[in-house]
């Protein structure tokens, strides 16, 4: 209860706690809606599953392989 008392005399901390709430709710998630999707180790890009192939087994942003999940 002190801790919400201190957010609120704090106006920037109370702004972005309202901002994180607010992007938590309203904006949809990083993850593909597909099957299936892989994310890279390194910088943990989603993209949805594609065809074996040696192309698809990497990441195009850094390379690294690709977890299925």
């Amino acid at each position: 209860m002190n801790q919400m008392r201190n957010d609120q005399a704090d106006p920037v901390a109370w702004v972005l706690a309202m901002e994180w709430m607010r992007t938590a709710v309203e904006e949809a998630p990083m993850m593909p809606t597909g099957e299936t999707a892989v994310e890279c180790f390194n910088c943990h890009q989603w993209r949805p599953d594609s065809p074996n192939n040696d192309q698809a087994q990497s990441c195009p942003h850094c390379g690294a392989e690709f977890v299925p999940f």
